[in-house]
């Protein structure tokens, strides 16, 4: 039975925290199971293509940098870094890894954060690159932080509000609770499922038809 040619998965799997590409191996194997033959990668949203065997010297050096600074001016850098380099890199990144994809998935780990605008930039970047290809989203056990600043609640949900949101579930209970207290009272809502099984449903509901009766079955 045929099955979506690719479903790209945005996330950290390369991050140094080891724990990120396990949940990125475990997300990438479960629904290539779902959906045998299908090309199920995961995309790095810092752009990294492969495990670190050390940190670099160089990220090294911008974070303590940043760290000396006061949080006022080190928001102000951090930000400008971020979407510089959104603009000469990640972007090219995104838009490349999207080539071919008929779904996005979001997930997992703790994404929806706001350390210095870090995942709110490349978030807001991944998904506008997502939308303008019209390619449907969704959301996957993510963690939600309960605190953002202004420009991070902007950046995310700017992300989600101009982009085909199929479904989200989060990781546990407070970050639903967080999630359903971040997007309150917007204009645009965002389906919330808190059963990963249902979660997955509603996503593969609105994926082409090609492979939509083989991913249902498979989680009936």
């Amino acid at each position: 039975m045929p099955v979506p040619r690719r479903v790209v998965l945005f996330n950290v799997k390369y991050s140094p925290n080891l724990g990120d590409g396990l949940l990125s191996e475990c997300l990438e194997r479960e629904l290539g199971r779902a959906l045998p033959g299908c090309d199920v990668v995961s995309v790095d949203l810092a752009g990294r293509r492969h495990y670190p065997l050390v940190h670099g010297p160089a990220r090294g050096a911008v974070l303590a940098l940043l760290e000396r600074c006061p949080a006022s001016l080190r928001r102000l850098l951090a930000g400008a870094m971020l979407h510089l380099l959104l603009a000469f890199r990640l972007r090219a990144h995104y838009r490349r890894a999207l080539r071919g994809a008929e779904a996005v998935v979001v997930g997992g780990g703790n994404l929806f954060t706001d350390a210095d605008l870090n995942f709110p930039v490349k978030i807001w970047g991944a998904l506008g690159e997502a939308s303008r290809k019209s390619v449907p989203v969704a959301v996957f056990a993510v963690g939600v932080a309960r605190t953002w600043s202004r420009p991070a609640a902007r950046l995310f949900g700017g992300a989600l509000g101009r982009t085909a949101i199929v479904a989200a579930s989060v990781r546990d209970e407070k970050s639903r609770e967080t999630w359903s207290s971040h997007f309150r009272g917007r204009r645009h809502r965002y389906p919330m499922s808190w059963s990963i099984r249902e979660c997955w449903r509603a996503f593969i509901f609105l994926l082409p038809s090609a492979g939509r009766e083989a991913a249902k079955s498979a989680f009936a």
